[in-house]
């Protein structure tokens, strides 16, 4: 499937709005089954360094 995003814009495309409402749906299903919100995740400050291992 990556293959086939990769070479189509509108493909990934779709793809990547259908990921979106499925976890929008998730997302209702949680807050309806717990009766708790879930909050919506931040991505705040800069990246760190990867730390693989120095022999790879």
């Amino acid at each position: 499937m990556a293959d086939h995003v990769e070479n189509s814009e509108q493909l990934a495309g779709h793809v990547a709005a259908n990921l979106k409402t499925i976890s929008e749906y998730q997302r209702a299903m949680v807050m309806r089954l717990t009766g708790q919100r879930v909050r919506s995740r931040q991505i705040v400050g800069k990246p760190g360094k990867p730390w693989l291992r120095k022999g790879l």
